[in-house]
């Protein structure tokens, strides 16, 4: 994997629509907002704008800007909210793929990111993927519920439940020793 490329991706499901959401992480993001968007956004706030490729206008869109770190990848992200039709999201990716160090992302890149600028964990990353791809609404409620940290807390204490010292050993620590 190339940390250096900045990753493009559709996020919501293929397909027709009311809204699609592209997602791209990486350092060209700043550049992709100044080619197309023609603004420079604030971090963490919604802008209504058009997506444009010169003076041609391809979508209004709603675009969110998040500052590394403070963003899921800990990268430069932005997220481009537009009209849900295939052909209008694909236009788009294939605009933001034209410019330099710009290339799609990989099935769980943006997750793989996150994990490897310490954003998450690798039990939060394996549990994002058993949410995504859980089958069934028991499995999809057990994602979450181990995405929430409910199972890392158990565990954190039944490990301290059982590396603490009971009073018992505290007593016996306290006795001076016969030898």
């Amino acid at each position: 994997m190339n940390n250096e490329d900045t990753i493009v991706s559709i996020a919501t499901p293929m397909g027709t629509g009311a809204i699609s959401v592209i997602r791209c992480s990486g350092s060209n993001v700043t550049e992709i907002m100044q080619y197309f968007l023609k603004e420079e956004l604030a971090p963490r706030r919604a802008y209504y704008v058009d997506f444009k490729n010169k003076e041609i206008i391809l979508d209004d869109v709603i675009a969110i800007f998040y500052k590394a770190p403070q963003s899921y990848t800990g990268e430069d992200m932005l997220e481009i909210m537009c009209h849900g039709g295939p052909v209008v999201y694909q236009l788009i990716i294939d605009e933001i793929l034209m410019l330099k160090s710009c290339r799609l992302a990989k099935a769980g890149e943006f997750s793989e990111r996150a994990f490897l600028n310490n954003k998450i964990s690798l039990f939060e990353a394996e549990s994002i993927c058993a949410l995504i791809n859980a089958k069934t609404k028991a499995a999809a409620l057990a994602a979450r519920e181990s995405l929430s940290g409910k199972m890392t807390n158990d565990l954190f204490k039944i490990c301290l439940l059982y590396t603490s010292p009971s009073p018992r050993d505290k007593r016996q620590s306290r006795m001076p020793s016969s030898a």
